[in-house]
């Protein structure tokens, strides 16, 4: 979500140029940026997952942990951010 930044793309290669190094774990993560947050109303605290890089990184009505678990993409799945922000997701 940063202009200029690394895309899925990159991480997909690095991780499969990693994984031939012998690399057995890769843990990706974004996360919301204050620079493109929605300015808070007086007297609230700014919330960085307001903006379309928080939106990006904690999508709430989207889970995929389980669909790629079936189609093999993955062995584990570790969640975060989303689980913090909605523990019920999973289950819906």
């Amino acid at each position: 979500m940063i202009e200029g930044g690394s895309r899925v793309e990159d991480a997909a290669f690095y991780a499969a140029e990693l994984a031939r190094a012998g690399i057995d774990f890769v843990s990706v993560s974004k996360g919301g940026k204050f620079e493109d947050a929605k300015q808070p109303r007086v007297g609230e605290a700014a919330y960085p997952y307001t903006g379309p890089s928080g939106l990006e990184c904690m999508p709430t009505v989207f889970v995929d942990a389980e669909a790629a678990l079936s189609r093999g993409d993955c062995d584990v799945v570790g969640a975060a951010r989303q689980s913090l922000a909605e523990p019920w997701s999973p289950n819906e």
